[in-house]
């Protein structure tokens, strides 16, 4: 999975590094220059994002939004270079849309944003390879500089090949982009697409990709953020809380550590050895005769009444009052109690 992750997030890069308007501003329900905001790394689940160059962050914003809660992305160094961006996206099956069209819609709102900008992009793959795409920044609509919530869209139709769509927003240099109330639906033919012919990408792992995509739901989910993901930041706080200092890793350093343990367990003890029988190898003289099916007697290495030599006999034990068995299966012969294998 982990490399599948690397083949489409590394052609969706290449995408936009090759090919990095908008509607009448509308309005929030809040203003970010009245409210600080309250960044939170990390997005749940199903939305995911990455950084590519290490230059930006994303996350949740609990306090800038239109309403409750918004995704964002900003940049952590002054200057980004040209080729470092952030995005947010969320990934799931085309099955539902192939031969149809659709749109993207989402409000974002821009702070300071310079270099190459934001914008929304869309992504649409099918076994080997990208069959559409569009992203606002390479296809002269990126979002710069400040603005209100904004609607913006993008469309593109969905071959009949598809097997996943990919939707997102993105940031290509400083500042921080917003994303909210995002809006996922067909279209008809009257609404003209965005897009342009996907440029030509390096092949897919074909059953990789069509797996992928088939375990994933069947249209967007959480389009406001509203979701029951926790954030990265509140995790790793817990874990700060919660977690014990580690500091008998090398040997000859004690055994304080395994203290924790002791607590855990208490005064749990294993099996008594005064109720459990003593351990018994037990070795063969010779494995069983394949021609004529029976095996030769085995014996114990120790003496034992309980350990009576026997014939196997195809796998089955000669006598039955003999307290020993023969395994076909792994050619090895043992004997029940008090006899066992160590």
């Amino acid at each position: 999975m982990r490399t599948l992750t690397r083949l489409i997030a590394g052609s969706f890069v290449s995408a936009v590094l090759a090919a990095c308007g908008s509607d009448p501003a509308e309005p929030g329900t809040k203003d970010p220059a009245a409210v600080t905001p309250d960044f939170q790394r990390g997005v749940g689940s199903p939305w995911a994002g990455a950084s590519v160059g290490n230059g930006h962050e994303f996350g949740l914003d609990l306090a800038v939004s239109r309403n409750g809660r918004s995704a964002y992305i900003r940049s952590t160094t002054a200057r980004p270079d040209t080729g470092q961006f952030g995005f947010v996206s969320q990934a799931i099956s085309a099955a539902g849309y192939r031969g149809r069209r659709v749109r993207l819609s989402g409000y974002v709102r821009a702070d300071s944003v310079a270099g190459r900008g934001a914008g929304l992009w869309m992504r649409i793959d099918a076994p080997t390879r990208t069959v559409g795409f569009d992203n606002m920044i390479g296809y002269g609509r990126a979002i710069l500089g400040s603005s209100t919530w904004t609607n913006h869209s993008i469309v593109l139709d969905v071959p009949n090949d598809a097997v996943g769509i990919t939707i997102g927003v993105l940031l290509s240099g400083s500042g921080v982009a917003r994303l909210d109330d995002v809006s996922f639906e067909v279209v008809d033919a009257s609404v003209p697409t965005t897009g342009v012919p996907a440029s030509p990408s390096a092949p897919f792992d074909s059953v990789a990709v069509v797996e992928y995509f088939e375990r994933l739901a069947q249209a967007p989910e959480d389009l406001d953020f509203e979701g029951t993901g926790i954030p990265l930041n509140l995790t790793v706080d817990w874990l700060k809380s919660a977690a014990r200092p580690f500091a008998t890793e090398m040997a000859g350093s004690g055994t304080a550590d395994l203290a924790e343990l002791g607590r855990i367990i208490g005064g749990a003890r294993g099996p008594s050895s005064a109720t459990s029988p003593p351990a018994r190898v037990i070795r063969r003289s010779s494995w069983p005769d394949s021609t004529s099916g029976r095996g030769t007697r085995r014996r114990c290495s120790t003496s034992s009444s309980g350990c009576a030599p026997t014939t196997c006999v195809q796998g089955r034990r000669a006598s039955a009052s003999s307290a020993s068995t023969c395994s076909s299966r792994t050619r090895r012969w043992t004997a029940s109690r008090p006899c066992w294998v160590a």
